[in-house]
């Protein structure tokens, strides 16, 4: 696991960064050092996004992520998928989607959840923060969640819906 996370921090290191041709290598530097074997790193065309893949599991992270293997949750359409990957337990993804679809996107997984025999547990929460309400809606199963968020950009202002997928392998 160890390893794992440092294909975390080395991905979203090279991320931010600006997407040079050194930074495989530096990221191949900085995952070695948290043990990791058998790495593989690709930067994408386009600079903004890196995979990672070792032994213990992938991440993505960036513009050019895909959905990975094996995840049975739906995703709503018209989403930007920003982070995907799996670490051996889990399957997990992260997809943004614009403002104004909270609601939607919260009934599409309420009429999901409650489908068939399905048994997850609904969470929600409203928080008062310099003045916007952000809403969350999580639903919890035995090991796996789904979590749709209203998020703030780092300017401070309330600019999107994130969705957080994990689902246990």
């Amino acid at each position: 696991m160890r390893g794992f996370i440092a294909i975390v921090i080395a991905a979203s290191v090279v991320a931010g960064g600006c997407g040079g041709a050194g930074d495989e290598e530096l990221t191949e530097r900085l995952v070695d050092a948290g043990g990791a074997d058998d790495l593989e790193v690709e930067i994408g065309d386009d600079g903004d996004s890196i995979s990672v893949e070792t032994d213990e599991g992938s991440v993505a992270i960036g513009s050019e992520t895909d959905v990975p293997d094996g995840l049975t949750f739906p995703i709503p359409d018209g989403g930007d998928l920003t982070t995907s990957g799996t670490d051996g337990s889990y399957i997990f993804a992260a997809v943004q989607y614009p403002t104004d679809r909270y609601d939607e996107i919260v009934d599409s997984y309420k009429v999901w959840a409650s489908a068939d025999d399905r048994d997850w547990e609904l969470l929600e929460s409203t928080t008062e923060m310099s003045g916007d309400t952000i809403r969350s809606a999580q639903w919890v199963s035995v090991s796996s969640s789904i979590v749709v968020n209203d998020c703030i950009s780092s300017s401070g202002e309330l600019d999107s819906v994130c969705v957080t997928l994990n689902q246990s392998e």
